[in-house]
């Protein structure tokens, strides 16, 4: 059979091993065309390779390129 159309985001996420979550998604981080990430993830997919998913807190903290608090107006920025 001739595929004509497949999935656009692919993940893969062990119930045993969930901290070890995959995921790749064809048009990259950014689907905006003229932005960078546009497709930064197409090469990834087509050669069926994955990105890792941080899930657990302690992951994401460490490799958090930025921190970014969202408070209402009116409220106090929370402490760290």
């Amino acid at each position: 059979f001739t595929a004509i159309v497949g999935p656009s985001l692919r993940l893969a996420v062990s119930p045993i091993q969930p901290e070890d979550a995959r995921v790749v998604i064809t048009t990259g981080q950014s689907g905006l065309f003229f932005e960078d990430g546009y497709d930064d993830q197409f090469p990834l997919w087509l050669n069926g390779k994955y990105r890792s998913v941080l899930l657990s807190e302690r992951d994401f903290k460490a490799k958090a390129r930025h921190h970014l608090i969202l408070v209402p107006s009116g409220k106090k920025i929370p402490s760290e």
